[in-house]
């Protein structure tokens, strides 16, 4: 055979294989041989960064990054085109006219994403502007859609990504026009078989941006999700007597977080407080729209996730393709993550779909602004070196202002130092700098900090339940002013008054429920309550998407969907029917929302109309906490950043949630003042901050539904923004003026005053102990949450106090709980990072004791029979399905399932004392063997001869925890056996594959050995006849061919089970 030949002739071999069942054998094997080596990845972290090639990457992106502001990977851009929104009705109407307008790609990353989202409101009119409609109609006209959704821990958050992709996908059916045009993807994962070391639980993406054909980008702080939509009057009503169908917040977008929090969201049906008795939490925000060269840097990061998720989850799929960039080809396809496997799953798309040169951007400036792209993005989130881009605008943008700084913001926990571990981003030193330098130079300068008066979702913050939100509102009061080394103190210490330059405001929001005489008679006479009429809208408005939540096929027969349907419109229409009867059928002349009264030119309250006694109107009066939820920052009025990132570790390290963010300077600039002297002011920042400004004081005028007239909620080659110019414009022109401050500070005194004494609005500064809580707001049934204290204040007191509320200023209260723990120690939230970082002492709970802490007693006995409540009082009922238990179980009970019990104690610091070994240690393929059951001292059920529990009908054994690997390094012992005993074991509850931990903080070791080690010999013997079977089990785990154990196995199964005729290992 001549040289070469047999190289040839196998050449040709391969090809005729290709296409073969041979050949797709060999391939899945060659895959399914990745798959298991991605098992490997658990024990090398950097195993996406140790090849030549990979650190060839990092080098590039590196000295892309060093070579731009920042250190981001994105330059800096002129002439982009910058639109800015303040609130949903305005950002959602622009992005459903952009939507529409597509011709060949859509990029979606969010955080959460609700298919049955209305873009215009009111939803009963707007049918077809629902968010997963207007997808649909895109796809079918051959637009190619790409999403990206965080997938969340169920046990953790509830925003069921799971339910985003089965209803997406479900839009255009195999055979109809646009199937296959929607790829909804959803990272990271949380399936160990699935990813093995690609896995996080505490990370999220947070993201929040739109591309529509490389030509338009949205980015900022809305999700395309339930309650994010709101206009600037900021209604907490959505009652209507005149008829149902003129509401605003359909099924689960109507939600007080504060009240009840999101459950199952794909089932409008599951998350419903009724309208009739109580207010919505609204709901602040900021988001920006935008034309330019940025636009490019924005659909990069996107490429760059799309291809690193394709190829950490998806890389042996064929429905996800590998995306391709102009201007990012060949060498440089790396930088966005783009892979070319010998055997490659999936095509390889190159985007834009039409040359880039066409878009309008490419071919001259579009507008007047500076900007950059920059995010927090790391190995977990994008495949990359950390980049913590974000952080370090935000620090070098404080550090320089000159005049003010203004933040908006979810979450406020910054440090000024490596003291207050475990917090390190260092946002509050770039503040102190700025202020000490200020005030050592005798400038005027102040730092305006807007934030939610309760930084997380909890009801009554007394309660176990919002221990969290407690530990978040106290690592704020320790950046701000409590502590050594928080901001007000560092500023102090070094001689400058700190209460001159920093404040801090909440937002709060008051209206009233238009549920009027006649509709209490309509709720009366026909039998219906108006919840089950809102029901009823929300089942005909949003059913075609709620119920359609997977990609399979219903089942035969089963019609229980259409069978509630049909009850709840007949609801309906009993309850229409009594309309007439009441005199319904007539104008009612009260208003759905009195919300617009704190606006400009929004009348009185005490002018209201009330068609009925006013003793009964102040039963409907109710008033909220305004979330802020905008992640922005205007300094100086010249600089501006917005994007998804929060004030936090979280967002800010880079390695934790991956967030998107864009710093805009506008140089077209306008004539203004600051302190009174005159002052260049860019544009985009000004008319963005006085906006604002207006908003929050109460000077502009409320917003009414239909914008298809309003500039703001256009996108931004449609038109500019309307500033809407005026003497209120001018009046908040200068940032610094002393008129500005005087009504901004006194709207915020008066408002703060009012909500106080009329509905003992929580928190308050009056409230510094617990005790004092219970005295400010007692706990009792008699009201409901968020309505008037005092029942017995004449009506007409009532109407003319909220007649002084102005805007939604109010103070943050920095007293709250100032002489209470407000996160206990040794409770669930800190217990890891204080013991094992800070090294502050933490006295561990006893499991299996009763405990007192400052709520009251815990009984720390675990139940000892049912698991979780979908197993229905069987043994796993619904076997693995932890990721419904939040729906069927939303509140926890821990006294009777043990998920629940140990939920209640995660991240908490415990000690089992006399722990006994439920099975030998096994090994992983680390030789390290974490997984070894265990229970301690208390009340179990099932406990069989040999020390174990064994699992029976209705009995599941909850009262077992699996024993992890200690955190000082030490291995747990390997020759434990069932039955053993070992020494007290003291360590934290972790949560992992749906199962739960102690991770101890050194291992215990055998104090005392079962006996006798093994069991007695079958006493089964054969009868030397073939009339009968004998079958054993013996429990192996991780077994491999040459497992050192097999001759023992062998000799145990013939001498202890008697060589049975089956046996099951």
């Amino acid at each position: 055979m001549a040289p070469g030949e047999d190289s040839r002739m196998f050449a040709g071999l391969r090809d005729k294989l290709k296409g073969t069942n041979l050949y797709d054998a060999k391939i899945g094997a060659i895959h399914l041989k990745n798959k298991i080596g991605k098992f490997g990845n658990l024990i090398n972290a950097n195993h996406r960064h140790d090849e030549e090639h990979e650190k060839a990457t990092d080098d590039k992106r590196n000295r892309i990054a060093e070579s731009h502001r920042f250190k981001s990977f994105a330059p800096e851009r002129d002439g982009n085109n910058i639109k800015w929104y303040v609130d949903g009705q305005d950002y959602f109407y622009a992005v459903s006219v952009a939507l529409e307008k597509a011709k060949e790609t859509i990029y979606i990353e969010d955080w959460w994403l609700s298919p049955e989202l209305f873009l215009r409101r009111p939803p009963f009119y707007n049918q077809e502007y629902r968010l997963d409609q207007i997808l649909k109609r895109r796809a079918e006209a051959g637009v190619k859609i790409y999403i990206i959704v965080y997938k969340e821990v169920a046990a953790a958050v509830s925003c069921n990504s799971a339910h985003t992709k089965h209803a997406l996908h479900a839009l255009c059916p195999k055979g109809t026009p646009g199937h296959g045009n929607i790829t909804v993807l959803r990272h990271p994962d949380h399936n160990v078989f699935e990813n093995a070391g690609d896995m996080t639980f505490y990370w999220a993406h947070h993201e929040k941006f739109i591309v529509i054909d490389y030509e338009i980008a949205f980015i900022g702080g809305l999700d395309l999700c339930f309650g994010r939509w709101d206009s600037r009057q900021h209604p907490c009503s959505d009652v209507h007597p005149a008829g149902v169908q003129n509401e605003m917040f359909p099924g689960q977008d109507f939600n007080n977080n504060r009240i009840m929090d999101f459950q199952t969201v794909e089932d409008w049906k599951s998350n419903e407080l009724s309208k009739a008795d109580y207010g919505r939490m609204p709901w602040h925000d900021v988001a920006m729209c935008l034309i330019g060269d940025c636009v490019f840097d924005i659909a990069e990061h996107f490429v760059l996730r799309w291809n690193f998720v394709k190829r950490d989850k998806y890389k042996r799929s064929e429905k996800v393709d590998w995306l391709t960039m102009t201007g990012r080809e060949g060498e440089n396809e790396d930088l966005i993550a783009v892979q070319r496997p010998k055997h490659p799953v999936g095509e390889y798309i190159n985007h834009p779909l039409s040359p880039l040169e066409n878009r309008s951007w490419a071919k001259g400036q579009q507008g007047t602004v500076h900007a950059q792209i920059i995010r927090s993005s790391s190995d977990w989130s994008s495949g990359i070196l950390t980049e913590h881009s974000i952080q370090n605008a935000y620090c070098e943008i404080i550090e320089n202002a000159q005049h003010f700084v203004y933040i908006e913001n979810q979450f406020f926990i910054t440090a000024t130092g490596e003291e207050q571990a475990p917090i390190h981003n260092t946002i509050g030193r770039a503040i102190v700098n700025a202020c000490v330098k200020a005030g050592k130079e005798g400038r005027k300068f102040r730092v305006i900090i807007v934030i939610p008066a309760v930084p997380g979702f909890a009801g009554d913050l007394r309660d176990d339940a919002a221990m969290g939100t407690r530990a978040i509102m106290d690592y704020q009061y320790k950046s701000i002013h409590r502590g050594p080394h928080s901001i007000f103190e560092q500023i102090k210490a070094q001689g400058v008054d700190p209460t001159q330059h920093i404040f801090i405001f909440n937002l709060r929001s008051y209206d009233r429920l238009n549920k009027t005489a006649a509709m209490v008679e309509q709720e009366e006479k026909s039998g219906v309550k108006y919840q089950d009429v809102q029901r009823a809208e929300a089942e005909e408005i949003m059913a075609e998407g709620v119920h359609s939540t997977t990609d399979r096929q219903p089942t035969l027969g089963d019609d229980t969907g259409d069978k509630e349907k049909e009850r709840l419109i007949e609801q309906k229409r009993k309850f229409e029917e009594q309309r007439t009867e009441v005199g319904l059928d007539k104008e009612v002349t009260s208003t759905d929302s009195i919300a617009a009264t704190a606006m400009l030119n929004g009348g009185k309250v005490s002018e209201q109309r009330w068609d009925d006694d006013l003793e009964k109107e102040k039963e409907n009066f109710i008033q909220e906490e305004l979330y802020i939820h905008g992640k922005l920052l205007i300094v100086d009025d010249r600089i501006v950043i917005c994007g998804s990132s929060n004030i936090n570790d979280r967002s800010q390290l880079g390695i934790h949630d991956s967030e998107l963010s864009i710093v805009m300077e506008d140089y077209n600039t306008i004539d203004s003042t600051m302190d009174g002297q005159p002052f260049k002011a860019g544009h985009h920042a000004a008319t963005l901050r006085r906006l604002l400004w207006r908003e929050h004081l109460g000077l502009l005028p409320a917003q009414p539904l239909d914008a298809s007239k309003d500039p703001n909620a256009q996108p931004v080659d449609v038109c500019p923004n309307d500033i809407m110019e005026g003497p209120e414009y001018d009046f908040v022109a200068d940032p610094m003026s002393d008129k500005v401050w005087e009504m901004w500070t006194g709207n915020a005194d008066t408002n703060t005053r009012i909500f106080r004494h009329l509905f003992r609005a929580d928190p308050d500064d009056n409230i510094k102990t617990f005790d004092d809580y219970e005295a400010f707001l007692p706990r009792h049934n008699k009201f409901k949450q968020g309505h008037l204290h005092d029942p017995f204040m004449p009506a007409q007191e009532v109407r003319e106090k909220l007649d002084q509320i102005k805007g939604h200023l109010v103070w943050m209260p920095l007293d709250f709980l100032c002489d209470a723990p407000m996160a206990e120690k040794g409770l669930q939230v800190n217990a890891y990072t204080e013991r094992f970082v800070t090294g502050n002492p933490v006295e561990p709970v006893t499991l299996g004791a009763s405990t007192s802490g400052i709520i009251g007693n815990k009984d720390l006995r675990p139940p000892t029979e049912q698991y979780k409540k979908l197993d229905n009082g069987n043994v796993f009922g619904v076997p693995n399905n932890v990721a419904r238990v939040s729906e069927i179980n939303p509140q926890l009970e821990p006294r009777k399932y043990g998920i629940d019990f140990f939920q209640s104690l995660s991240a908490e610091l415990v000690t089992i004392k006399n722990a006994t070994a439920l099975g030998r240690q096994a090994k992983d393929h680390t030789n390290t063997g974490p997984y070894l059951w265990v229970y301690g001292n208390w009340p179990v059920t099932g406990r069989n001869a040999r020390g174990g529990l064994t699992v029976t009908e209705g009995d599941a054994n909850p009262e077992t925890l699996i024993l992890f690997d200690p955190v000082d390094g030490t291995r747990n012992p390997n020759t434990i056996k069932l039955g053993d005993s070992l020494t007290d074991i003291t360590g934290v509850i972790e949560y992992e594959f749906g199962l739960y931990y102690i991770r101890p903080s050194t291992a215990p070791s055998i104090k005392s050995l079962r006996s006798p080690s093994l069991p007695s010999l079958s006493a089964i013997k054969s009868n030397g006849r073939y009339n009968a079977l004998s079958d054993a089990t013996y429990n192996l785990e991780n077994l491999a061919p040459g497992d050192s154990r097999i001759p023992l196995i062998v000799n145990h199964t013939a001498t202890y089970l008697g060589v049975p005729s089956i046996i099951f290992l």
